[in-house]
């Protein structure tokens, strides 16, 4: 018979699989958040330069439904 033992650890600790996600949640959330802050001043920079763009035209219905 096969058995096959899976542990979640987290700093050396032993946690729950929702203990698990929780924390590589957070630490996804830390990256995306400091990936935003190095590429937003520069986006706001770049695009307070050229005015923006606003389409008035409402989205074109389809036909199908």
């Amino acid at each position: 018979m096969l058995s096959v033992e899976i542990r979640f650890v987290v700093q050396g600790k032993e946690v729950s699989l929702y203990s698990f996600v929780e924390a590589i949640v957070r630490e996804v959330r830390a990256s995306v958040r400091e990936e935003i802050g190095r590429t937003l001043p520069k986006q706001e920079q770049q695009g307070s330069d050229s005015p923006r763009k606003v389409d008035s035209e409402p989205p074109a219905k389809s036909r199908f439904r």
